[in-house]
C-alpha cells in the first residue's frame, strides 16, 4: 500500500540523517513519487534516475510542481548501469533505493543496476531498499475449454512459451495450484550474483491434475521489519501493481497426488526459467 511505501523510505531515510547526510539514488524514479518523499522526509539530496524519457520529463515537472529544487534533486535520463560519478550522480549516496521490479523480479534489470550501483556510486555502508528478495515456484494446471461459447480445448497443449507471462491476473479458477509453494532463491542485494545459477529442486504434488505451468513470486524484504509480497495472498489482498508470473512448461504432463517431479530453475541474473524433468 502507499502508506506502508511512505513508512519504510522515512524510517530509512530517518535512520540514515541521525549521523550523516543522507544522500539517495533512486533507480526507477518514474513520476517522481519515491523521491518526493525521501525529500520530504529529510534526504540532503535525491539524485533520480529514470531510463524512459517521457517518464524522466514528468518527474522533473512533477518535482518542480511540488516545490522542489534543483539544489534538492538531479533528475537524470540514462540507463542505471551507464552512471557516472560526478558526471550524472553529483556526489556518492548512502541510501540507494531500487525501483526497477516486475512480475518476475529479474527482467527490468534489478541485479546488474544494484551491481553496478554498489560498485560505482555508493558508500562502503550503504543502506539498499528492498535488501534482499526470495523468489518462490508452484507447480500448476492452466487450461481452458471454453471462450465465447466456442471450444478452444485444443488449444492447451500449445501454451508453451520461452518466457513468462505476465500482466494478467490468474485466479484459482485459471490457474489451478498442484504443488505447495518451494523456495527456489534469495538474493542478498548488499551483495548481488555475480553470474547464473542452475538449481534443482522437487515439486511434491498434492493433487492430480495436468501440470503445464509453475507459478512464481517473490517476497521483498524492503528495510527493517517491512516486507512486501508478490504472491497469491497479495493480490487476494488488492496488490494490483505486481502478481505473481506464470510459465508455461514444454509440454503438458499428467501427475497424482504424491507424485515427486524433479524441477530445474535457472538465472542468469537478468531473466529466470523454469524446466521439468521427468516423474521419479
Amino acid at each position: 500500500s502507499s502508506a506502508a511505501s511512505d513508512v519504510y523510505k522515512r524510517q530509512a531515510v530517518g535512520d540514515i540523517s541521525k549521523d550523516r547526510d543522507c544522500r539517495v539514488l533512486n533507480l526507477g524514479a518514474g513520476a517522481g513519487l519515491n523521491t518526493m518523499m525521501c525529500l520530504e522526509a529529510g534526504a540532503r539530496h535525491v539524485t533520480a534516475v529514470e531510463r524512459w524519457l517521457y517518464l524522466a520529463m514528468s518527474s522533473k515537472e512533477v518535482l518542480l510542481s511540488n516545490g522542489f529544487n534543483d539544489d534538492q534533486v538531479k533528475v537524470i535520463y540514462k540507463r542505471p548501469t551507464d552512471l557516472a560519478l560526478l558526471k550524472d550522480v553529483p556526489v556518492i549516496c548512502n541510501l540507494l533505493l531500487c525501483d526497477i521490479l516486475d512480475d518476475g523480479l529479474l527482467t527490468s534489470g534489478l541485479i546488474p543496476a544494484a551491481k553496478h550501483a554498489l560498485s560505482e556510486l555508493m558508500t562502503d555502508q550503504a543502506v539498499v531498499i528492498p535488501c534482499s528478495a526470495t523468489v518462490y515456484v508452484q507447480a500448476g494446471q492452466v487450461q481452458n475449454t471454453e471462450v465465447c461459447g466456442f471450444d478452444v480445448s485444443c488449444m492447451n497443449r500449445h501454451r508453451w512459451m520461452p518466457a513468462f507471462a505476465s500482466g494478467a491476473p490468474f485466479d484459482d479458477k485459471s490457474f489451478v495450484p498442484l504443488s505447495a509453494p518451494v523456495e527456489v532463491w534469495q538474493f542478498d542485494m548488499l551483495t548481488p550474483p555475480e553470474e547464473a545459477s542452475r538449481d534443482s529442486l522437487d515439486l511434491k504434488f498434492s493433487r492430480s491434475g495436468v501440470f503445464n505451468a509453475v507459478r512464481f513470486w517473490y517476497d521483498l524484504h524492503l528495510y527493517d521489519n517491512i516486507h512486501l509480497s508478490t504472491g497469491p495472498e497479495a493480490v487476494e489482498m488488492g496488490l494490483k501493481s505486481l502478481r505473481p508470473a506464470v510459465q508455461f512448461m514444454k509440454g503438458q504432463m499428467v501427475v497424482r497426488e504424491g507424485d515427486v517431479i524433479p524441477l530445474t530453475a535457472m538465472h542468469n541474473t537478468v531473466t529466470v526459467s523454469y524446466t521439468h524433468l521427468r516423474a521419479h
